[in-house]
């Protein structure tokens, strides 16, 4: 599935680091998961990314949603950083943080992740006002569409179903690719070109799925002190295959 490009560099690196023909080491990327050049563009963010660059927003704000592991987290990260955005956790927002972050001398901007899951709603909903009162920018994403969330109170509900939205959509085969590969770099995880394969032909086609059989990977080869081979990756990635 892997296009000829990251096929050569991946190769490219096989041979810098020296482990053999045939076998893929990925580069580590300790630091910094979420930077820009890490992200993968494909046709599934298109949209969002074109509402991002733009950032001329009806209210001042955008709400990004899409699947779990779609990459709403690592665009937000990036338009955050791009400008010096203050970054929230909707699942744990207070009334504190929402005052702290006000009493910033120039903020720029504001992002909030998990903004589905809020746990504050009166919290949130000063934010909003608070922010659109001063012509702030506010990126919030989440898994649904605003007009699918339920949130207190009914005035934070009507203000987000108002807002601009856009969806990151469903990953092709090329973004799935790529993102197995970077979770595989992160991870520091090296196998060989007819695993890679396996894991291709054999795993759920979906980013959260991915994000799964990394982690358990990167437990099966610690455990195991051995590289991954395809009955390893079979062993620990049977239920997940299996949709169990």
């Amino acid at each position: 599935m892997a296009d000829a490009a990251q096929r050569d560099h991946a190769d490219a690196v096989c041979r810098d680091e020296g482990t053999g023909a045939g076998q893929l080491a990925l580069p580590f990327v300790r630091e910094g998961r979420l930077r820009p050049e890490s992200f993968v563009a494909a046709p599934s963010n298109t949209a969002a990314r074109a509402w991002l660059d733009n950032g001329n927003w009806p209210e001042f704000r955008l709400w990004l949603w899409g699947a779990e592991g779609a990459g709403k987290t690592h665009l937000l990260t990036i338009w955050a950083q791009g400008r010096d955005a203050a970054m929230l956790d909707g699942a744990t927002l207070s009334d504190a943080d929402v005052e702290s972050i006000l009493r910033m001398p120039e903020l720029q901007a504001v992002a909030v992740d998990d903004a589905d899951r809020v746990a504050d709603g009166r919290a949130l909903l000063h934010l909003v006002n608070a922010l659109r009162e001063r012509a702030i920018p506010l990126l919030l994403a989440g898994r649904l569409p605003p007009a699918r969330v339920v949130l207190d109170p009914p005035d934070l509900a009507s203000r987000l179903r108002a807002n601009a939205s856009v969806a990151i959509g469903p990953a092709d085969d090329r973004l799935l690719e790529a993102l197995l590969l970077r979770l595989l770099a992160e991870r520091e995880i090296v196998v060989s070109r007819p695993v890679l394969d396996w894991l291709h032909r054999n795993l759920p086609r979906s980013p959260a799925a991915l994000v799964q059989a990394a982690d358990r990977l990167d437990r099966a080869g610690l455990a195991a002190g051995r590289p991954i081979t395809r009955a390893l990756a079979r062993d620990a990635l049977g239920s997940l295959i299996a949709g169990e």
